[in-house]
């Protein structure tokens, strides 16, 4: 992460949230596991615990963290664009 987390794959920024992986498998190849599942990131945006959590190396603990770190990142973006009148976007500063 020397140049920063623009620089890194999606893999790779997941398993950072992933923390560690299993026996055999590392943080980034679960995380790449997880994003193949789930067909990429788009859809890991809307994958329920339950889902995440038929993922083998996903117990609930991490489908929980992961599902709250999207709720997270949805409210961030919630308060930061609203929507005007004539369905532009708003960025707030």
């Amino acid at each position: 992460m020397d140049r920063g987390p623009r620089h890194l794959r999606d893999a790779e920024l997941l398993a950072i949230v992933v923390g560690s992986g299993t026996r055999g498998v590392s943080a980034v190849e679960l995380a790449a596991n997880i994003l193949k599942h789930q067909g990429g990131v788009a859809s890991l945006a809307t994958a329920s615990a339950e889902d995440l959590g038929t993922i083998h190396g996903v117990g609930p603990a991490l489908a929980g963290r992961l599902v709250a770190a999207r709720e997270l990142f949805q409210r961030v973006e919630a308060r930061s664009t609203s929507t005007g009148a004539a369905g532009v976007v708003i960025h707030k500063r």
